[in-house]
């Protein structure tokens, strides 16, 4: 492919940038099992919970579902994980082919592509939805203990990926985790479906195909 880089690596957000995601369909299921909606209305629902615990690797799905429960004033029983893990699936939706493409172009262009999520631990098997990453190059936050943008996670990575940081292109929705991977010194993109293919190009130095 054309164009010249220093880049080796391609790091990817996955909510919001592989795929889009929702906690509407878990809201939903919860409204539809609560005891006393003047509490579920209050907390603000599955919406209001606080699942950073979760992320983080510090509290088992089993535990996830108890505390969740019992903030949104469901009665917790046998056969609700499941109920709610199918619902946090169903939050999963469309995938964007422009990031489906452009981690093409990266494997062509010989730049390996990875992941970073601030992930639900219960979908992790959902992020290489296109077959494209080295699971040596996954890395989530229930796994490191940390939660983006935390500067910490981005150094781990950058650890156990062997490089610079300038020889790393990140990819996230979230303003406050593109700022934070800058100010290490990190080739950092703010995602925009309608753009970051013409950003990616620019920044890596690549032409456009005449058709």
């Amino acid at each position: 492919m054309a164009g010249k880089s220093k880049i080796k690596f391609c790091i990817w957000d996955v909510g919001g940038v592989i795929y889009s995601y929702s906690l509407k369909f878990l809201n939903e299921f919860m409204k539809s099992r609560t005891e006393d909606m003047e509490l579920f209305n209050a907390n603000n629902g599955a919406i209001g919970f606080d699942y950073d615990g979760f992320m983080r690797g510090k509290v088992s799905f089993e535990t996830l579902c108890k505390q969740l429960c019992k903030y949104c004033g469901v009665k917790y029983q046998s056969g609700i994980d499941t109920q709610i893990n199918l619902a946090f699936r169903d939050g999963i939706g469309e995938f964007k082919e422009v990031t489906h493409q452009l981690m093409e172009k990266m494997k062509d262009a010989g730049i390996e592509n990875g992941l970073l999520s601030n992930a639900f631990p219960n979908l992790k098997d959902t992020a290489d939805m296109f077959g494209l990453i080295n699971p040596e190059y996954v890395f989530c936050s229930f796994d490191l203990g940390l939660l983006k943008p935390d500067v910490r996670i981005f150094e781990a990575v950058k650890e156990k990926l062997g490089c610079a940081y300038e020889e790393i292109l990140f990819v996230d929705d979230k303003p406050a985790n593109v700022a934070t991977a800058k100010s290490l010194g990190i080739k950092a993109l703010l995602f925009d479906e309608e753009k970051i293919e013409k950003d990616i190009y620019k920044l890596l130095g690549w032409k456009k195909k005449a058709k």
